[in-house]
């Protein structure tokens, strides 16, 4: 196993666990991620219902509207999918550390498209998104997801073989979501000047470069490794 640690002025420590299977873990102080592919699926089914199904969680989350298990079990399967061909694309159970509470989820995608909506267009810019529970709300932990992300796509810049590092992260949201747009100015720095219409929606574009690796290095894992296959508990 590999650990990768960083330092966030606004976080603390972030520490980045990849065994070499590619099966990895990531520690804030407070949360533990989990990707859905390490999580045993009935358990990973009922955390995502419980928030996915709630209105005051998805309100103002893609187009708004709750969730059912199939459309949930599509969204667990697509992301699987995803991973496996690329690790900067991961979709994370977000826990609490002392008493594995679901607190939410993170998501990486891929944000070539999105990036067309954006000043430039951003081939291997990735996309992050999160939703908090309601009853975890007013911890920064919506904070810590967006730095924690940036940390794990720079490691990946930097400890991958990739020809392709990935440029940008970028992230969108309602308008409306004053919160998560204080988060975004912070953690990704710049806003586009025009709002775009998403999932019927007025969104914000928030995005930030990544900076290029120096020197790559071929003893750590690949962004196109394929990973994540096992099931075990979260």
């Amino acid at each position: 196993m590999t650990l990768f640690k960083h330092f966030s002025k606004e976080i603390g420590d972030v520490s980045i666990y990849i065994e070499p299977d590619n099966k990895l873990s990531i520690t804030t102080n407070e949360l533990i991620l989990t990707p859905f592919a390490q999580c045993e699926a009935s358990f990973l089914m009922t955390q995502l219902h419980h928030l996915m199904s709630n209105p005051q969680n998805m309100q103002l989350f893609g187009s708004g509207a709750i969730w059912n298990r199939q459309t949930i079990q599509n969204y667990i399967n697509t992301s699987l999918h995803q991973h496996q061909q690329n690790l900067a694309f991961c979709a994370f159970l977000v826990q609490k550390k002392t008493d594995n509470t679901c607190v939410g989820i993170l998501k990486l995608d891929d944000a070539s498209t999105l990036s067309n909506f954006s000043k430039g267009y951003y081939p291997n810019a990735v996309e992050i998104s999160y939703i908090i529970d309601v009853s975890q709300r007013g911890q920064k932990f919506g904070t810590q997801l967006a730095y924690v992300a940036k940390k794990y796509l720079k490691t990946l810049n930097e400890r991958s073989i990739s020809d392709a590092p990935i440029s940008h992260v970028m992230a969108t949201v309602h308008t409306d979501n004053q919160a998560s747009q204080k988060i975004l100015r912070r953690a990704l720095k710049t806003r586009d000047d025009q709002k775009i219409d998403l999932y019927g929606h007025a969104r914000w574009i928030f995005f930030k470069g990544l900076d290029k690796p120096q020197q790559p290095s071929s003893a750590t894992p690949s962004l196109n490794s394929h990973a994540f296959t096992s099931n075990n508990a979260c």
